[in-house]
Order: structure tokens, then sequence, then C-alpha cells
């Protein structure tokens, strides 16, 4: 009997685990808009900063992808596309992320006035 029980935990430790589990979250998330720009806001309920990653390509599109450690046995994660509101300005979006919500300020394109003499 003692014999079964060190070959299923092994030697001194526990049993090696078979039925690690991830698991995809989908979050909460919404736009909203003012004068100066657009605003995302997802929510990451358990997420800290540095368990997420924000990125842009050249077109157009926004991605927020990020993972964590459940317990010993879970990993969570999460990887959501955005396509930018026309006549954003990409190279002027930021993020900050504060209580578990990752909030993303995208400015919009300065107007152009045309000038007619």
């Amino acid at each position: 009997m003692a014999m079964e029980n060190v070959r299923r935990r092994g030697i001194g430790g526990r049993a090696p685990s078979r039925n690690h589990i991830v698991e995809e979250f989908v979050p909460y998330s919404g736009w909203t808009e003012d004068v100066n720009g657009r605003y995302l806001l997802i929510d990451l309920p358990g997420f800290k900063k540095e368990d997420i990653k924000l990125s842009i390509d050249g077109s157009g599109n926004m991605t927020a992808t990020g993972q964590r450690q459940v317990n010993e046995d879970k990993m969570v994660y999460f990887d959501q596309s955005f396509k930018l509101p026309e006549k954003s300005d990409a190279d002027k979006i930021s993020g900050r992320f504060e209580g578990e919500i990752l909030y993303v300020t995208v400015p919009k394109q300065a107007v152009k006035e045309n000038v007619s003499d």
C-alpha cells in the first residue's frame, strides 16, 4: 500500500498535475468619446499591470492580451482586438492600468483647417 502512494505521488513531492486548466476570459469592454478622443475601458478583475500587453499594428488594429496564474493548476488568458476608430492619432495612444481596469486613450487626429485667401 505504501509503495502505491510513492508511485502515484513521487518520492517526497506532490503528484504531478494531469489536469492543468487553461481558460479563456472575455473581459467586459466599452468605448466612450469626447471632443478630444475616444476611450476604451477594459475590465480585468484579478489581473495586474505586469500581466497585460497592449499593441497596435500598422493596419489600425489594437490588441490587448494578458494571462495570469489563478492557482497551481489553472491559468486564465484573454486576447481581444479592436479596430481603431477613424481619424485616430495612433502615434499618441496611451494606456494606464488602475483598479483592475485598463484605460486606453485614443486621441483624435488634429483637424486641419482649410484657409481660403
